[in-house]
C-alpha cells in the first residue's frame, strides 16, 4: 500500500471518530445518547491520532464523552439524583463495584481534560490550524481555540470538583486532597468551603485559614451558579467562626462574624437570609460576652500582681482569679459600707479557690499516683473509699476534712500544739517522688494551714455572721503573711504546669 493510500485510511480513521462524537452530541434521548457513547469507548482504541491539529479536539471530545457516560452510570446506579450524590447509597457496600466504575470513568475523563489543557498541545495546535487555514481569519481561529480552553477548564472544575466529593464519602483522603486542589486550582468555592471544613474537622488552624482566606477573596459571581456559590461562602464564614471560637480564640473569631455580616448585608437578602443574620448576631454577641471576660481577667491580674508573681498567675486557672478577685472586690466594698456587715460572702469565694486547688493536687494527681499501686494500704486512702471500702471511681469535688485525712497519718493528739503531725506515708510518697523540696515539712505545712482555713469554711458554711476581723485573719494567711495559696502553686507547680 502506497503512502498516499495509508494516509488517506489513517484520515478515514481519524475522521470516523469526530463523526461519532458529532452524531453522540446530537442525540437529544438520554438512552440513546448513552448507548452511542458506549459504543464508542469499546471501540476507542480503533481511532488513532493522526494530526497535530486534531489531537486538541480528540482529548476534549474523548473526556467529555467519559464524563457524560459517567454521569448517566451514577444515576443508573443510584449514587447520585444528577445533581447531587447519594451519600447512602455511594457507602453502601453493595454498591462498590458501581462506584468504582463511575470513578474510572470521571478519571479516564480528568485525564484527558488535563491532556487538552496542556499549554504546549494548544500551541502547537493553534499554529498547525493557522498553518492549514492561511486564507481563514487567523483571530477566529485563536477565539475558537480560547472558547474550547474556556469549557474544558469549567468541564475539568465540576469534574475534579466530583471526584473530590466522592474521595471525601468514602474517607479516601490522599484522593479528596489531589482531586481537591485541582478542583479549587480551577475555582471551585464548593471544594475550597469542604476543604475548610476538612481542615476545622481536624483542628488544622494553617491549612483551614488557609482555605478561609482563599474563600473571603472568592467572587461567586466569576464562577458557576452565583446564589449557590452565595450560600457556599456564608455557610463557610460560619464554619470558620465557630472554629475560632471553639480554639478560644474569640477577638477572631468576633472579626469574621463581622466580616461575614458585612457580606450579606451587600446582598439581596431572602427570609432565609434573615434568619443567618440572626445567628450571626447572637455569635457576635457570644464572642463580645467572652472578650469581655477575658478582658475581666486581665484587669484581675493587674490587681492580683499585688499578691503573686506572673509565673504563679499563669499556672493559676481563670476561675480561682476571678474567685480571690471577687473575694478582693467584695470586701472593698463592704469596707465602704458605714454599717455592720456580715462578711461571709468575702470569704466563700477565696476560700473556693483553695478548694479547688486541693482538688487539683490531691483527687486528680495524688489519686492517679493511688491508682498506680497494685494494693494501697486503705488506712492511708480512707477518703478514697466508699462506705464498701471500693475505691471511688470518680470524685467532684473535696472537702477539706477529706483533704486533710489523706494528707496526713491519723494519731490520737488532742490538740496541734502539743501533738506532732505525721505525714500520710503515701503522700510523703508522692511529694517526694515529684521532687516537692523539703517534702516532709511541706506536708506538715499544708496540713497545719488547711485545718485553720477549715475552721473558717465551717464558719461561713454553717451560717454564722462573718466579721471584718475574721476576713483579715484569712486573707492573713491565704495572700498577706504566709500566703498559703502561693505556697500550694510552688511547691506543686508540677500539678499545675500541664
Amino acid at each position: 500500500m502506497s503512502n498516499q493510500k495509508k494516509k488517506f485510511n489513517s484520515s478515514v480513521k481519524k475522521a470516523d471518530f469526530f463523526i461519532e462524537f458529532r452524531e453522540f452530541n446530537n442525540i437529544k434521548s438520554e438512552d440513546e445518547k448513552y448507548k452511542k457513547g458506549m459504543d464508542i469507548i469499546k471501540n476507542i482504541t480503533n481511532f488513532k491520532i493522526t494530526s497535530q491539529e486534531n489531537e486538541l479536539f480528540y482529548y476534549s471530545g474523548l473526556a467529555e464523552l467519559y464524563y457524560y457516560i459517567s454521569k448517566i452510570k451514577s444515576k443508573k446506579y443510584k449514587l447520585s439524583n444528577g445533581f447531587i450524590f447519594e451519600v447512602e447509597a455511594i457507602l453502601d457496600e453493595k454498591n462498590k463495584q458501581y462506584l468504582d466504575e463511575v470513578i474510572e470513568y470521571k478519571k479516564i475523563s480528568f485525564d484527558n481534560y488535563k491532556k487538552s489543557l496542556n499549554a504546549e498541545l494548544i500551541k502547537r495546535c493553534s499554529e498547525r490550524l493557522k498553518e492549514l487555514n492561511k486564507t481563514q481569519n487567523q483571530f477566529q481561529i485563536e477565539r475558537n481555540i480560547e472558547g474550547l480552553c474556556y469549557r474544558n477548564r469549567e468541564e475539568l472544575r465540576i469534574l475534579s470538583q466530583d471526584l473530590s466529593n466522592l474521595y471525601y464519602i468514602i474517607n479516601d483522603e490522599d484522593a479528596f486532597v489531589f482531586y481537591g486542589r485541582y478542583a479549587i486550582e480551577y475555582g471551585s468555592l464548593e471544594v475550597t468551603s469542604l476543604f475548610l471544613k476538612y481542615y476545622c474537622d481536624k483542628l488544622d488552624y494553617d491549612n483551614a485559614y488557609t482555605y478561609y482566606n482563599l474563600m473571603s477573596k472568592f467572587n461567586p459571581k466569576d464562577y458557576g451558579e452565583h446564589y449557590k456559590n452565595v450560600y457556599l461562602k456564608s455557610r463557610s464564614y460560619s464554619i470558620f467562626y465557630k472554629f475560632l471560637y471553639n480554639l478560644g480564640m474569640y477577638e477572631e473569631s468576633l472579626s469574621v462574624a463581622k466580616e461575614c455580616k458585612r457580606y450579606l448585608i451587600h446582598l439581596e437578602l431572602n427570609m432565609n437570609q434573615y434568619e443567618v443574620l440572626k445567628n450571626i448576631n447572637e455569635h457576635i454577641k457570644k464572642c463580645e460576652l467572652k472578650i469581655d471576660e477575658f478582658k475581666e481577667v486581665k484587669c484581675a491580674e493587674d490587681i492580683l500582681l499585688n499578691y503573686f508573681d506572673k509565673e504563679i498567675l499563669n499556672l493559676m486557672s481563670d476561675d480561682n482569679k476571678i474567685y480571690i478577685l471577687t473575694s478582693l472586690k467584695i470586701y472593698e466594698y463592704m469596707k465602704t459600707l458605714e454599717i455592720t456587715m456580715d462578711y461571709s460572702a468575702t470569704l466563700m469565694p477565696i476560700l473556693k479557690a483553695v478548694e479547688n486547688i486541693m482538688y487539683e493536687i490531691i483527687a486528680k494527681r495524688y489519686r492517679g499516683f493511688i491508682l498506680e499501686k497494685k494494693e494501697p494500704e486503705k488506712r492511708y486512702i480512707k477518703a478514697f473509699l466508699d462506705k464498701d471500702d471500693k475505691f471511688i471511681m470518680k470524685m467532684d469535688r473535696l472537702e477539706y476534712g477529706k483533704a486533710l485525712s489523706l494528707i496526713r497519718r491519723k494519731n490520737n493528739y488532742k490538740s496541734l500544739e502539743d501533738t506532732e503531725i505525721i505525714p500520710n506515708n503515701y503522700f510523703l510518697e508522692f511529694c517526694k517522688k515529684n521532687n516537692v523540696t523539703n517534702a516532709r515539712q511541706v506536708v506538715i505545712e499544708i496540713y497545719k494551714e488547711l485545718d485553720r482555713l477549715k475552721e473558717k469554711r465551717n464558719l461561713v458554711a454553717h451560717k454564722n455572721r462573718i466579721d471584718e476581723e475574721c476576713v483579715k485573719e484569712c486573707y492573713d494567711i491565704l495572700l498577706e503573711n504566709i500566703k498559703f495559696i502561693n505556697y500550694l502553686y510552688t511547691n506543686f507547680k508540677f500539678v499545675f504546669e500541664n
